[in-house]
């Protein structure tokens, strides 16, 4: 029996969905797929991505409690950041070790457990013509010329032109150099480990240089490390956590780098008040740009074997370095290790290891050394709303679907329609009518099968002269009585 009920305001249904469980698990695309089996939430697109909560520093600091492998974007840093359980780790493309302070005395730089370099011979004006023949760089009252060639491949293919003066780039602007001529017309000459300019009655004596090469032993004990035929030791426990994941910033004349030190710049501002641009590293060669002169290179080939391109050895209980000295670690067992949630190992001695682990909804992808959303629920869940609503958005074309061994059960289509266990209940969007039996109601509500109505259902209140009831059965019961062919009932 098929009932149509006409008067606004007879029924009025409100959907709640509070808690939904499946054994299923989730599945967003626009391709109607189903979830894969291994995941608990399947998200599927080939032209967008998944973004996750973004907020500022400040804001990730606030998070009350976070959980251990909880993922956030900081506007701040621009940069991803996870909770590991103790503290918020940020995620960087590449990691370095070569956390070093530079410190600059008067014309001396220095580094920390390293050489010092005198830029004495650097402080002056750089009053000198540029000439380009061809692919040869040459410097007016320099002998020394500079070959182009092997860059010509590393440019913007872009000719530089010299008319007099003016140095032009093609397609670019135009610079004076008349303010750079007739200085600094000096030749650099070593002789031995002598160092002399000509023009310049100074020398300077390298030798004492000698003994900050390669040639020397490395010593690590605890977090001290020194150096043969140096008598100066350097604590490295300061620097455990720390890597070259560090901000430089300028303030004044003061450049600072992040976690270390402040070096005052105010005694090379009084030159040439030109901005260093253009430079850059390639290969061996460094590249160093000033503004409205000429860029100048350097060959470090030569320092290649005084770098840290070593490679370290662990044989038994013996850490050696490539070109070095070898050390001797200690024997001794590890104590105290206890693993955590969702961990395996831990002891007090002897090897330990710890294998992390992912159950409930989360799955471990090895290859990419992460935990993820995925697999089946291995206990009962729950989510507490507490004093926040939970939003699921569906403004782009894909559908929710909740499914009981591959059937869909409960879905939400992106068009607004809402289908309940195959039609059992569906509230079509675009008409505003829900059906009951039906996925295509006739009116507001249009239920397809008969319909008991006991307790408290006594009557049904109608207006005088409008048809309000309509059956469908040639033979209706209507308060326990058959009516033959009656069809309507009037108010």
């Amino acid at each position: 029996m098929k009932i149509l009920i006409y008067s606004v305001g007879i029924l009025c249904f409100i959907v709640c969905f509070s808690t939904l469980s499946y054994a299923q698990g989730i599945s967003i695309n626009d391709d109607n797929s189903n979830p894969d089996g291994s995941a608990m939430l399947d998200v599927k697109s080939t032209t967008k991505g998944m973004l996750v909560p973004r907020m500022t520093s400040a804001q990730r600091a606030s998070i009350t409690t976070p959980a251990t492998g909880l993922l956030v974007f900081d506007n701040t840093t621009n940069t991803f950041w996870f909770y590991n359980g103790t503290l918020w780790i940020e995620l960087l493309a590449g990691i370095d070790s070569d956390n070093q302070n530079l410190s600059l005395s008067g014309n001396t730089l220095s580094i920390a457990g390293g050489n010092s370099v005198n830029l004495s011979g650097f402080t002056n004006t750089d009053n000198q013509d540029l000439e380009l023949l061809g692919n040869t760089l040459s410097l007016t009252n320099d002998g020394t010329t500079v070959d182009l060639s092997p860059y010509l491949d590393n440019t913007d293919a872009q000719n530089l032109t010299l008319l007099g003066n003016n140095l032009s780039i093609q397609n670019g602007n135009t610079v004076d150099l008349s303010g750079f001529a007739n200085t600094d017309n000096q030749d650099l000459s070593l002789a031995g480990n002598t160092l002399s300019l000509t023009n310049d009655g100074t020398t300077v004596d390298l030798s004492t240089y000698l003994d900050n090469t390669d040639n020397q032993d490395l010593s690590l004990l605890g977090n001290t490390l020194s150096l043969t035929n140096d008598g100066t030791t350097v604590d490295l426990s300061a620097y455990l956590d720390n890597t070259d994941a560090q901000n430089l910033t300028l303030l004044g004349t003061n450049l600072s780098i992040q976690n270390g030190n402040t070096v005052d710049l105010s005694g090379f501002v009084s030159t040439d008040d030109q901005d260093i641009q253009g430079s850059g590293f390639a290969g061996s060669t460094l590249t160093i740009g000033i503004e409205g002169g000429a860029s100048e290179t350097v060959d470090l080939s030569s320092l290649l074997d005084n770098t840290d391109n070593q490679t370290l050895n662990y044989t038994g209980n013996t850490l050696s370095i490539q070109n070095g000295n070898s050390v001797t670690i200690p024997n001794g067992d590890i104590t105290g290790v206890t693993a955590g949630a969702g961990l395996t190992g831990g002891g007090t001695t002897g090897t330990v290891t710890v294998t992390a682990a992912a159950n409930n909804g989360l799955n471990v992808d090895a290859a990419a050394d992460r935990i993820q959303l995925g697999g089946a629920l291995t206990e009962n869940t729950t989510i507490t709303q507490a004093n926040f609503g939970m939003t699921y958005d569906l403004s782009g074309t894909g559908d929710f679907i909740i499914q009981d061994n591959g059937t869909d059960k409960f879905s939400v289509l992106d068009n607004g329609d809402v289908n309940a266990d195959a039609g059992t209940f569906f509230i079509d969007e675009s008409t505003n009518r829900v059906g009951i039996g039906t996925t295509t109601p006739d009116d507001k509500l249009d239920v397809n099968g008969d319909i008991v109505l006991t307790g408290g259902i006594r009557n049904i209140e109608t207006q005088a002269g409008d048809r309000n009831i309509s059956l469908s059965d040639d033979n209706p019961v209507w308060n326990g009585e058959t009516y033959g062919s009656v069809t309507s009932f009037h108010g």
